[in-house]
């Protein structure tokens, strides 16, 4: 089959586009040709002469791989009211494909049953794998969306009204929308959805806030749960808006047909997927509900183990501090008990030993003071016997007057007043000191 149209898309990897006349569109990867190709280009190569590889310089060597292949919907499909068999459709037409300047995963593509936009949201995916160096994990299979927007020719037997051209359209304050100008010159504008069209402005992938907590549902799927709510209701096959020639004659049969299909593809792709969204809807909510029984079961038992802690940390700072007072107690219980045991120790301190010194000194010189007085003593009788052995002296005897004698009398009470205060000193000291 001849190919009718060719676009390059500019993604990273590069994408290229290919249209047949039956309604096929083929997306390939542009990538690097692997070893096993290359050798074999080289072998192919070989028996070019030198002479015409110098007037053409080959290319590098690339390969197309085929991702996907989708085959457009050109007339809708209806089904014989009588068999209930799809009817076939031999109707082919060539494609003209035009990129999207505002989105570069996304293309149209315009032909003589109408017109049809595509977007390859895998290309999202690839762009941060080859950004990755690693590149280990390879993108999962993901198909292309594909909606058919304007139908010219909803019958097999309708009549070809091809559309004449394509425009997008963007403003300020204007959401994106498709212009397409028809068979008979008239502009029909469609406004390109947001929520599925994304828009050139913004990047086709943001990173994720590193500040966002896990969910724990996520251990049962690592897919987000909008992501996977979009992927159920997103639509296989839509509905057109028809615009074929007016002057056209439809019969109740054809009208019934088109009737039928609208009424399917509402109830298959509308109703039945917003059920099956719905149910899921519903089956999460039960497991968040859940989740939060629990979660508000953990936090109750974690306030009264809290409380327990708290309470038992107060009762451990009581016993501490009691703890703390008593060995304080013990602590001087025991200096008191080592200073007892030091000074019965027969091992006297250097305070000791010097005290004893001083009270040896002290009793040398009391044995001195002692002999001195026993002299004192021994001259004061001797002098009392010579005073009476001769009463008729006269006492104003030169040898001794009387106020020698008074005198005499007064050091003697001195120094008898003296040698009882250190007789008095010493036995103290003896009792402190313990000798």
């Amino acid at each position: 089959v001849d190919a009718c149209s060719i676009a390059v898309l500019g993604t990273v990897p590069s994408v290229l586009v290919i249209g047949t006349r039956d309604g096929k569109l083929h997306h390939c990867l542009v990538m690097q040709s692997s070893l096993e190709d290359t050798n074999l280009q080289s072998e192919t190569q070989s028996v070019i002469s030198t002479d015409t590889s110098l007037l053409y310089e080959a290319p590098d060597d690339v390969s197309l791989y085929v991702y996907e292949s989708v085959e457009l919907e050109l007339s809708l499909t209806t089904t014989s009211l009588k068999t209930e068999e799809f009817i076939e459709d031999t109707f082919t037409c060539p494609i003209k494909i035009i990129k999207d300047p505002m989105a570069p995963d996304r293309y149209h593509c315009i032909h003589s049953a109408g017109v049809h936009t595509i977007v390859l949201p895998w290309i999202q995916e690839y762009q941060k794998f080859f950004a990755d160096n690693v590149g280990e994990n390879v993108p999962e299979q993901e198909d292309c969306i594909v909606e058919h927007l304007i139908c010219t020719k909803p019958l097999p037997s309708s009549p070809v009204a091809p559309v004449l051209g394509l425009g997008l359209v963007r403003g300020l304050s204007v959401e994106p929308s498709l212009l397409t100008l028809t068979w008979d010159y008239e502009l029909v504008s469609l406004p390109l959805c947001p929520s599925r069209y994304r828009d050139s402005a913004g990047p086709l992938h943001t990173d994720e806030d590193p500040t966002t907590i896990e969910s724990p549902l996520r251990r049962l799927s690592r897919e987000p749960f909008d992501l996977y709510i979009k992927k159920i209701l997103q639509r296989n096959v839509t509905n057109p808006k028809l615009k074929f020639d007016k002057k056209t004659e439809i019969s109740q049969q054809e009208c019934f047909q088109l009737l039928t299909r609208a009424t399917q593809v509402f109830r298959e792709e509308y109703l039945q997927k917003q059920e099956h969204a719905q149910q899921e809807i519903q089956k999460r909510t039960r497991m968040l509900r859940s989740l939060r029984a629990q979660q508000e079961g953990d936090v109750r038992s974690l306030e009264e183990s809290r409380n327990r802690v708290r309470n038992m940390a107060e009762s451990l700072a009581t016993k501490y501090s009691d703890c703390q007072d008593k060995q304080e107690e013990i602590l001087q219980r025991i200096e008191e008990v080592m200073r007892r045991l030091q000074e019965k120790m027969p091992m006297m301190s250097e305070a000791e030993r010097g005290m004893k010194r001083e009270l040896e000194t002290m009793e040398e010189q009391l044995e001195i003071y002692k002999r001195s007085l026993d002299q004192l003593k021994i001259k004061q009788d001797y002098q009392r016997r010579q005073i009476s052995q001769t009463p008729n002296r006269q006492l104003s005897s030169p040898s001794l007057k009387s106020g020698q004698l008074k005198q005499l009398r007064e050091v003697l009470q001195q120094e008898g007043d003296d040698l009882g205060n250190l007789l008095k000193r010493v036995n103290s000291l003896k009792l402190e000191a313990g000798v």
